[in-house]
């Protein structure tokens, strides 16, 4: 998926502003699960979510992101693009 990530120390956050390329996870959920999941995920308001299709895999299906200024202001890049290898080898040295 061409977009970007930031690292929110516990969590990653993904902007749909930026070009980059991101590490993720697809899951199939039922409708409860949906609303389950906006919930934890602060929909609509820390998160909007967007139809986004994954053109590698064929597949099409929400992301939970945040405008790139908003990311920005409580995170760093990830350069990589993959949150859990970012965090795993943090060059603080810090597992979190």
């Amino acid at each position: 998926m061409s977009k970007s990530g930031y690292d929110w120390g516990a969590y990653p956050v993904v902007s749909l502003e930026e070009d980059g390329e991101i590490v993720g996870e697809w899951v199939e959920v039922t409708d409860e699960g949906m609303k389950a999941l906006d919930r934890l995920e602060g929909y609509p308001h820390l998160y909007d979510r967007a139809m986004v299709e994954d053109l590698a895999n064929g597949l099409r299906g929400w992301v939970y992101h945040m405008p790139a200024a908003k990311a920005k202001q409580n995170g760093e890049r990830v350069e990589s693009g993959d949150w859990v290898e970012h965090v795993r080898y943090s060059p603080r040295g810090v597992r979190r």
